[in-house]
């Protein structure tokens, strides 16, 4: 079947999700480059000693590889892709810190790493002249929740 999931709609939504993946997957591509050429080696482990917390350093880090890629993108990233791709090169970099031993996040640390970069992305991707968006004053780290027992999933939920 190859119907679009989604038909165009104005305002630069793409037209299918295959779209939006293949973009999505072209940008961390090109971020995962970065992240792992020896060129960046040096300003990678400089951002990741330096004295913040571990969610800062993650969301500036990714920040940072986003920003770059928007510099040597010649027409940008499309708007659509920004925050998928972001949370995914942010993934991918956790990983190198935990592999290069420069430490493991926890989920919660992912949790406020992720917050900390969509008002990092908002800034690096606001247009220029226009008015900084209102920001929320950060939230604590949550404590964990006790674990839930397991559900199964919708699969095995009545009904399905």
């Amino acid at each position: 079947m190859d119907a679009p999931i989604a038909a165009p709609v104005a305002g630069g939504i793409p037209a299918t999700a295959e779209d939006l993946q293949s973009k999505v997957e072209r940008v961390v591509v090109a971020g995962l480059k970065l992240m792992y050429d020896p060129k960046m080696r040096k300003m990678l482990v400089d951002g990741t000693t330096a004295k913040t917390p571990l969610p800062q350093k993650l969301a500036m880090e990714t920040a940072g590889i986003m920003k770059l890629l928007k510099d040597k993108a010649p027409n940008g990233i499309p708007p659509e892709v920004v925050s998928p791709a972001a949370v995914m090169i942010m993934f991918e970099f956790a990983l190198f810190m935990k592999q290069a031993g420069m430490g493991t996040p926890s989920p919660q640390e992912m949790q406020a790493a992720m917050k900390i970069l969509q008002q990092l992305l908002i800034t690096v991707f606001a247009p220029r002249g226009a008015p900084p968006a209102a920001s929320a004053p950060a939230a604590p780290v949550p404590a964990p929740a006790p674990a839930a027992p397991a559900q199964g999933g919708l699969i095995q939920q009545p009904g399905a």
